[in-house]
């Protein structure tokens, strides 16, 4: 609009009635109101149009989650199917000349331990090197061999002190699926016993562990579904660790098994006088116990390990200052009638208290490194497991 147009307007303006001035204001308050309406009316459409946006995707991401949660869940049972078909595999029933006679602990001298359960994360690394470094620190003119019979080895880490000594177990070849693959025959018990590797404690001896052995057992697995093995695998540890070598040699042998019913530690079981269940006194950790000794009842002792014996349950993993909650007690005595239960005898809590929780500064140390608490725990552990033979 020009000046001479808008000098034009208000004059007009000036020349309007009052009642013509009110029209005029009353028409621009209606049409700016119109305008704000539609303004906000605009607004809110397409506001709305994108929350429906919005919400149409996460809709779409919830409808596709669940769905990838479905197929988790599906895989998961099928995991512990293929689990459970091929732990029970190992179980067929054995021909006599395929088992090494089952030397008695009294003709030995040497005790053998395995730590086991089917759940992981209770805490069997901790409890299997705390009790070899309590045994080496014992006086006794024989040494203490650790196995790691679990392919992630924890073991192997924990009792390696220096690189040298980790590379000396590892790229040494000083590790068990060397001993498994070759069976039980076609090596000298003298060329096994130099499989056993240096570690920080100056009397431990360790047979690693590493991802080759998972390769091992699968291919074992195979072979043995199909027949094609020569050997027995779950009996090359018993020919091993009964033999005179062994024996002349260690006091004690501590095997730390994977939560797994692997042909590892299938033969850890076939070779071992007791095996101790670590557990957290919770649902879940009580629950897998009660599956292991339903297991050992009805599939291990009577198909490989007749002469096992259960040393008894380990509490483990509890509170800060080590004292268990009300409602973990009640669940830790109400183990012991579901255990009884479940094995057909009774079945012993090692100790009433449990071991802590490590605190940060006790993360990666052993015994005697600890506090005096859990030092005196795995010593009374120690005691109650490898007491002193009686002649």
């Amino acid at each position: 609009m020009t000046l001479p147009e808008i000098a034009d307007s208000l004059e007009w303006f000036d020349r309007c009635s009052p009642e013509e001035r009110r029209a005029f204001w009353v028409g621009v308050v209606g049409t700016f109101s119109v305008i704000v309406l539609c303004f906000g009316f605009l607004r809110r459409w397409l506001g709305g149009s994108r929350l429906r946006e919005l919400q149409a995707k996460l809709d779409n991401t919830a409808a596709k989650n669940a769905e990838l949660e479905q197929k988790n869940a599906k895989s998961q049972l099928l995991d512990q199917k293929l689990d459970g078909l091929a732990g029970s595999a190992w179980f067929k029933q054995t021909q006599p000349s395929h088992a090494p006679a089952f030397v008695p602990l009294v003709q030995r001298g040497t005790r053998i331990v395995s730590v086991f359960n089917l759940k992981g994360g209770v805490g069997k690394t901790t409890i299997a090197a705390n009790l070899a470094a309590v045994f080496c620190r014992r006086q006794d003119s024989r040494k203490v061999m650790m196995i790691d019979a679990d392919w992630q080895g924890s073991l192997t880490s924990l009792c390696t002190e220096t690189v040298a000594q980790l590379k000396d177990v590892v790229r040494g070849g000083k590790l068990l699926h060397r001993l498994l693959e070759r069976g039980h025959s076609s090596t000298s018990p003298d060329e096994l016993l130099h499989l056993a590797g240096e570690t920080l404690f100056p009397h431990g001896r360790l047979l690693g562990a590493d991802g080759t052995l998972s390769q091992v057992e699968d291919a074992l697995l195979v072979r043995w579904i199909t027949e094609r093995l020569d050997f027995d695998p779950r009996f090359v540890l018993r020919q091993w660790l009964h033999g005179e070598a062994v024996r002349q040699e260690f006091n004690i042998v501590i095997i730390d098994c994977p939560p797994r019913l692997t042909v590892a530690s299938v033969a850890a079981l076939a070779a071992s006088d007791q095996v101790v269940i670590p557990v957290i006194p919770d649902d879940l950790s009580i629950s897998a116990v009660k599956v292991l000794l339903n297991r050992l009842r009805e599939d291990i002792i009577p198909t490989v390990a007749p002469h096992l014996e259960v040393a008894g349950i380990v509490p483990n993993l509890a509170g800060r200052n080590g004292d268990l909650s009300e409602d973990r007690q009640i669940a830790l005595q109400a183990l012991k009638g579901d255990a009884h239960q479940a094995l057909g005898k009774p079945v012993p809590v090692l100790i009433e208290e449990a071991i802590k929780n490590f605190t940060v500064k006790e993360m990666g140390k052993l015994y005697p490194q600890l506090s005096d608490n859990q030092n005196t725990l795995f010593e009374r552990l120690a005691a109650i497991i490898h007491p002193p033979l009686r002649s």
